[in-house]
């Protein structure tokens, strides 16, 4: 079983040579093998090798950085992935090292993510770690709104072309959703953040086909994984398992309020509209449970994407759905289970024959042929998350000279009018207020626009 599995290691290149070492899991000495398979983290490989404790000090064995490749009995590539540092543990009479390697997706909760900012109507520009979701500007001069799935290829693009050893696979279509400007946020936390929206996606690599150190990255929804039935009433392949529904937190009805602020021309008053949309569409109201989100977006959107938010916040309740675990049992690990199924189980009284439940996580036991798999809605996302996210997205910001006066009482001072922030404002309101806009400039980029707005204008 095990001992046909076989582990290649590529030690750092000296000299610009690397060689690649393969041998079987126990012509390397390797006594326990564990691959975890997650969505939207890092896979792990975690093994380990008996050692004498005056060997435990070696570190000329599965190096830092290095790459390792896990490959089946009968030659498939099961995992690569970068060399972490390794751990020497002791207990009584016993000694061990403990290595482990992170998969492709390390790269994403390391990295940085940035994009281009330049000023409008400039040349050049500079990566900055702030970033702007969900919206390109267009020749038009109108904001055009961007999916999620979009925005996945997007970044995904971006990844890979700072380093990251992945190659795009498939990307499912996603959902429209108002702008919105993330801060100081590595890759994978872009990546959880812009799935918010769609927690019925799953992501995981495919090791199996083409460039060894270049695995797919697939991102992919619950309609379109491929769907697994265990008949759990086998008792010898299937060791235990848990399933339950949840049906608390499925809002019955979502409304979503929109507040968008818009120049008629030639005024001095800026007009505010609020548009709002229901789903599912033409639920009656109000009905306990529902959910309400307000939420601002600037006038230079095309179109309000109130609609297809809400048809997205009403699918995230619906998709709490079955969650539990399996743990099944094989003469050797087949991956019949990971990230990028959906999973039925028959074989029960319980109605899960199409439960679709989502696989999020699996753990497989490479010397024992077991195979321990988590499914139900994503760990990282939860609806709180989802709110919090929600909101106010105004990407519209005022902009004005201020002096703020220095206090030395609890007092305000005397001219209240300016709340502290002295002469400068009212001069501000004088000349007029100066609006900045932060887009996208159609190209990965941001450019910046400043908008001059009359003597004496004001918000409503």
């Amino acid at each position: 079983m095990s001992a046909a599995w076989t582990l290649a290691w590529t030690p750092p290149p000296v000299g610009g040579v690397s060689e690649t070492i393969a041998k079987t899991l126990a012509e390397w000495g390797i006594d326990a093998c564990t691959l975890t398979r997650r969505s939207q983290a890092s896979d792990t490989l975690d093994f380990s090798i008996p050692m004498t404790s005056s060997e435990l000090d070696l570190d000329d064995l599965f190096t830092h950085q290095s790459t390792v490749e896990l490959y089946n009995p009968a030659g498939v590539r099961w995992f690569v992935g970068r060399m972490l540092d390794p751990q020497p543990e002791e207990e009584g009479a016993s000694a061990h090292k403990s290595f482990t390697a992170a998969g492709p997706y390390y790269w994403a909760e390391n990295l940085p993510a940035t994009q281009l900012w330049v000023e409008a109507g400039k040349e050049g520009g500079k990566e900055f770690g702030r970033c702007l979701l969900f919206s390109v500007w267009g020749a038009d001069a109108k904001i055009s709104q961007r999916s999620t799935s979009d925005e996945i290829e997007l970044f995904t693009d971006k990844l890979i072309a700072a380093g990251a050893p992945w190659r795009r696979g498939t990307i499912d279509g996603g959902v429209v959703v108002p702008s919105e400007k993330v801060e100081s946020l590595t890759f994978g936390a872009v990546f959880t953040r812009i799935l918010r929206y769609t927690p019925d996606a799953v992501t995981w690599f495919d090791y199996s086909t083409g460039a060894p150190l270049a695995p797919l990255f697939h991102c992919r929804r619950q309609p379109d994984l491929e769907a697994v039935t265990i008949d759990v009433s086998d008792g010898t392949r299937v060791q235990q398992w848990t399933a339950s529904k949840n049906l608390e937190g499925r809002p019955p009805r979502v409304v979503v309020t929109m507040k968008r602020q818009t120049d008629p021309g030639g005024g001095t008053v800026l007009k505010t509209d609020f548009v709002s949309a229901t789903w599912p569409a033409g639920a009656a109201g109000p009905q306990l449970g529902e959910l309400h989100v307000s939420m601002d977006y600037t006038e230079d959107y095309k179109e309000s994407p109130a609609l297809t938010l809400a048809e997205a916040l009403y699918a995230q309740g619906q998709n709490l759905g079955w969650h539990g675990n399996i743990e099944l049992l094989e003469d050797d690990c087949t991956g019949v289970l990971r990230p990028g199924h959906r999973l039925n189980l028959s074989g029960t009284r319980m109605a899960t024959a199409d439960m679709g439940a989502i696989v999020q996580e699996t753990q497989e036991d490479i010397f024992s042929g077991t195979t321990h798999a988590t499914f139900g809605p994503p760990g990282q996302i939860g609806p709180e998350d989802l709110l919090q996210l929600l909101l106010p997205h105004r990407i519209r910001t005022r902009v004005a000279p201020q002096e703020v006066q220095e206090r030395d009482t609890g007092e305000s001072p005397s001219n209240s009018k300016n709340y502290g922030m002295g002469e400068k404002e009212d001069e501000t309101r004088a000349t007029g207020i100066k609006v900045r806009m932060f887009v996208e400039d159609g190209v990965g980029g941001v450019a910046v626009r400043t908008v001059q707005l009359p003597k004496g204008a004001k918000l409503v």
